[in-house]
């Protein structure tokens, strides 16, 4: 009889372990200017933590969505849909936060979609954070103004920098 009880606990105890709820969690979302497209950030929690954050890219007209993954590290700040029709360019800006670094600080990865996400460049900013950003609709080119993390070693203003990063190559300038 104590053997059934140890094996019906054992079994209640690991049944618990077994089965993992994921919810989806909606939080950032934008509209992907000139085309039928919005965009939506999701995080799946479950019991055992944050399960990763992807994009949805939702077609309004025919109701298709497209899952874009992020890096387990990641978490948005922003997203941003740029239009620039005079040279071509439709773009999404994502900014997020990363755990990545090798000082103990915050950083920020910059990331650039194509309008329907089937494309997807990171620009690593190594310790920095976007303080700010600029367009330059006549060029195509993106102005960051990055500032050294606050929770970083080196935090003095020399580590401040200026980036720019052109929308139609996809390189830094």
């Amino acid at each position: 009889m104590k053997k059934l009880l140890l094996i019906v606990c054992l079994f209640l105890v690991y049944s618990g372990f077994g089965q993992e709820q994921v919810q989806t969690f909606y939080s950032k979302s934008t509209e992907v200017k000139g085309s039928e497209y919005i965009i939506a950030e999701s995080n799946g929690i479950g019991k055992y933590g944050i399960h990763g954050s992807k994009l949805e890219f939702i077609n309004t007209a025919t109701g298709v969505i497209k899952e874009v993954k992020l890096p387990v590290d990641l978490t948005i700040k922003s997203i941003e849909s740029i239009q620039v029709p005079e040279l071509a360019i439709s773009k999404i800006l994502i900014i997020a936060f990363s755990s990545r670094t090798k000082q103990k600080g915050i950083s920020d990865v910059i990331l650039i979609l194509s309008d329907d996400g089937s494309q997807m460049n990171e620009i690593d900013i190594q310790d920095l954070v976007v303080g700010n950003y600029i367009l330059n609709t006549k060029t195509g080119r993106v102005t960051f103004f990055l500032n050294a993390s606050i929770g970083n070693t080196k935090t003095d203003r020399a580590n401040s920098q200026i980036l720019i990063y052109d929308l139609k190559t996809l390189k830094k300038i």
